[in-house]
């Protein structure tokens, strides 16, 4: 969960951005009442976006391991420093269509960024939504220096990359690449 040391600082952090094509959704941190809405993503996730993010073969989730994942993942996670969400309002409820994440495996640094966007919102500025306020908060707290592992074949989110300004560095094998960047 959002460590402590920053739980209060975030509270009251919502910012509202608005996609390509108009539609307003907010930013804000996650909390640990958000179980539920963050594994309704996991469910609305193909299996694609799910291999994508997690490099694994991912069965499509059921609403009990989805809570289950979202437990291990945000929820109980002891290196996550700080997870967004972006959150619309559907027919009256809120729904989770991306989340971003900074986790911190070591004392140094680089800390490791993940990002992942619902299907049916992809290419619509959800995810550097996401990334601008992780960013915001990277800078205000000294965590300048960012890594990110992919597969090759995640061309979208090198795309991504790519315009926000990160470098690509083939430590690994064919199939992955480290990204690298400062904020």
């Amino acid at each position: 969960m959002l460590t402590k040391k920053y739980q209060n600082e975030l509270s009251d952090n919502i910012n509202l951005h608005f996609t390509k094509q108009g539609q307003a959704f907010q930013v804000r941190p996650l909390r640990e009442s958000d179980l539920e809405l963050v594994a309704d993503l996991l469910v609305h996730l193909s299996r694609e976006s799910l291999f994508l993010r997690f490099m694994t073969p991912f069965p499509k989730q059921t609403p009990e391991a989805a809570l289950e994942k979202t437990l291990k993942l945000w929820i109980a996670n002891p290196q996550l420093v700080v997870a967004m969400l972006a959150i619309v309002e559907i027919d009256g409820q809120e729904q989770v269509i991306g989340i971003g994440e900074v986790n911190r495996l070591a004392d140094a640094l680089p800390v490791e960024v993940g990002l992942v966007v619902r299907d049916d919102f992809q290419q619509q500025g959800i995810g550097s939504a996401i990334v601008f306020e992780l960013s915001a908060f990277g800078k205000k707290h000294d965590l300048n220096s960012w890594q990110a592992i992919l597969q090759t074949e995640n061309r979208g989110v090198m795309d991504f990359a790519r315009k926000l300004g990160f470098a690509f560095n083939s430590k690994r094998d064919r199939e992955m690449i480290e990204l690298n960047g400062n904020l």
